[in-house]
């Protein structure tokens, strides 16, 4: 379904910086209900000041040329967002002004541009569960961006570790509709897991050149039960073969709730998983990560889901896993089907 962009461009003068009795003349620009200012370089009168018509009264040589520069700047205005729109380009204020004063360059791929294509990548290789949890987690984001940073849109070489300090404080603040109490600790870092995920993918896709976030340590508070730490650190073998196999099996595996890291080794063919064991299990993980196309020692992965893979993540069946670093055959009679 198609979203309709609000626009509009409305002329004023700051009567409250006037010198003289003269004020610069300014354009605000406001798209989706996000405004920026621009300075046009002219002042005027304010007593000629129409405020209704947005234009300066009178017949005056100086009348007529200011008004005229106004039309044009309208003109101008209304071009570039006209552009940007038939392009399919993003269009927030800022790219609208950037664009009128001669600043705007090519910035790549888009925030909602990742989040398009991770959603589409995960629609048919994850469980219903993980992929509601990472629309939530996309619903913060984008709530973020509009209350805090005052746009809808944010160009993937914009993100940088403050872009994230700055989320993590968000959400650690924010008391969600129908919570009792604000999100824990541990349920903000699983958010901002899942947006270091989406953000990786970027990067293994070749959209920005490296990845913001890379300086970024998790934090997880143990949980304790009947005064016992209920962590558990397992390891098993995974199937895949390459950095895009990486970030989808890390994803299917941190998606399950409990989870609170999870690491693929590429070369050994195998997953370290840290989990709170009161609220999952081993053989949840094994599904979860088989639900994404990926075989585990002991669940065979989806064939559906691999079949949807990339090319270059379609290992091959009968690839060995190994835990130890020690090569290891496979007993395809622990594979359940």
């Amino acid at each position: 379904m198609k979203s309709s962009k609000t626009f509009s461009i409305l002329f004023w003068i700051n009567t409250s910086r006037a010198k003289n009795n003269q004020a610069e003349i300014y354009a605000r620009i406001t798209v989706d209900g996000k405004r920026v200012n621009i300075s046009l370089k002219r002042k005027v009168n304010v007593d000629k000041w129409n405020i209704s018509k947005k234009r300066v009264n009178g017949t005056s040589a100086i009348a007529k040329q200011t008004n005229r520069y106004l039309d044009e700047a309208y003109a101008q205005l209304f071009q570039i967002y006209q552009d940007l729109k038939f392009k399919g380009e993003l269009i927030t204020a800022q790219i609208i002004k950037s664009y009128y004063n001669g600043e705007h360059s090519d910035q790549g791929k888009t925030l909602k541009d990742i989040m398009r294509y991770h959603s589409s990548k995960i629609k048919n290789t994850l469980a219903p569960g993980t992929i509601r949890n990472f629309g939530i987690t996309e619903n913060y984001i984008f709530k973020f961006l509009n209350t805090k940073k005052k746009t809808s849109n944010i160009y993937l070489k914009q993100l940088n570790y403050e872009f994230l300090t700055d989320f993590e404080i968000y959400l650690t603040n924010l008391l969600p509709a129908g919570h009792p109490k604000a999100l824990s600790h541990n349920t903000v870092m699983k958010h901002i897991q899942r947006f270091r995920k989406i953000i990786t993918l970027a990067y293994h896709m070749e959209w920005i050149e490296k990845e913001p976030f890379v300086r970024w340590k998790m934090t997880f508070e143990k949980t304790e039960v009947s005064g016992k730490i209920a962590m558990s650190d397992m390891s098993f073998g995974v199937r895949g073969n390459c950095g895009m196999c990486k970030n989808t099996i890390e994803t299917a595996a941190n998606a399950v709730d409990g989870v609170t890291n999870a690491s693929w080794d590429v070369n050994k063919k195998k997953i370290d998983v840290s989990f709170d064991d009161t609220k999952t299990d081993l053989m949840a993980i094994h599904k979860a990560i088989a639900a994404s196309g990926y075989d585990t020692e002991k669940v065979m992965g989806n064939e559906d889901a691999y079949k949807n893979l990339p090319g270059c993540c379609q290992y091959d069946h009968q690839m060995k896993m190994n835990q130890s670093g020690e090569e290891k055959a496979d007993d395809h009679s622990k594979h359940m089907h």
